[in-house]
């Protein structure tokens, strides 16, 4: 099993879609910035814990925008077939009924937010996607746990790799 497979809405990018941070610039908002400018204002103090661990975990992963999406660590992958794209490791959309919280990798041969599913508490989880409707739902310490190991993964190179 490829452990990119379906996981992320967005696809592929657009090379002009990928938009490292502006904060030197001091011009432009930031992209995390802008995806909360935004949001739905009841999801912002999510949205923004969700950041903090993830920039806790990984200060130097870039951020950029994707329509309504919102990546960390852009990163190029190529299937054995030959098929390439390049995507985020992590990512979030403000969905219209949860907080979808986007996290690639895998392990033991599945997705690695499938397979730690019953650790990250009372939210729903698909293959590598996270629905958060109430912060206090997703267990905070499991969540970051599960970013490192994306993380890790990331830059070690075998980040979409085949698990």
């Amino acid at each position: 099993m490829n452990v990119i497979g379906q996981w992320f809405p967005c696809g592929r990018l657009r090379s002009s879609a990928v938009v490292a941070d502006t904060e030197a610039m001091g011009t432009r908002p930031t992209p995390v910035e802008d995806f909360l400018a935004e949001a739905r204002p009841e999801r912002r103090v999510m949205i923004q814990a969700i950041d903090a661990i993830i920039r806790d975990v990984a200060p130097d992963l870039t951020t950029a925008r994707e329509g309504r999406f919102l990546g960390y660590g852009p990163f190029h992958y190529r299937y054995a077939s030959g098929r390439e794209g390049d995507t985020f490791a992590i990512g979030m959309m403000d969905g219209a009924q949860a907080l979808s919280v986007y996290v690639v990798g895998g392990e033991d041969g599945r997705y690695l937010t499938e397979s730690r599913a019953d650790r990250l508490g009372k939210v729903s989880v698909g293959k590598s996607c996270i629905r958060v409707k109430r912060l206090e739902h997703l267990d905070l310490d499991a969540f970051r746990d599960l970013v490192a190991a994306s993380v890790d993964q990331l830059r070690s190179g075998s980040l979409g790799a085949q698990a």
